[in-house]
């Protein structure tokens, strides 16, 4: 019998995924799972916890700030999101708690979302986060 086999892609550069798991998170076979955090603008600032992978925003009632843990495992990841796509009327500030964040070609202690579903991927090297933008 053939394997089960799902493929996830396309040609058309448009083209989206959206997987909506509620806060349950999402769970692979091999037993990874994904944990999802919605954090709201009232919660601002919000300290950024050990079990925190995947946050998701809403800054529908203002602008959010996340500060990330002081003393981060090496390897630490974390991926911010704007759920909602307020982040241009209400940014969220990434702040890096003592640390530096490398993005877009510049260091500094805060990054800041702006756009609309706008995201940003960290990962923490020994020394400083290194962030990607998305979006």
């Amino acid at each position: 019998a053939a394997a089960n086999v799902v493929t996830i892609g396309s040609t058309n550069t448009t083209a989206s995924l959206t997987l909506q798991s509620g806060s349950g998170g999402i769970q692979f076979t091999g037993g990874h799972k994904v944990s999802i955090t919605s954090v709201a603008a009232a919660a601002t600032p919000y300290a950024v916890l050990g079990s925190d992978y995947f946050i998701t925003t809403d800054t529908t009632g203002g602008v959010l700030t996340l500060t990330l843990p002081a003393a981060p495992a090496t390897g630490r990841v974390i991926v911010v999101y704007d759920g909602v796509g307020q982040a241009a009327i209400n940014n969220i500030t990434i702040d890096a708690n003592t640390k530096s964040i490398a993005m877009s070609a510049t260091s500094a202690g805060t990054k800041t979302i702006t756009t609309a579903y706008g995201s940003a991927i960290l990962t923490y090297n020994g020394t400083l986060w290194l962030g990607q933008r998305v979006a």
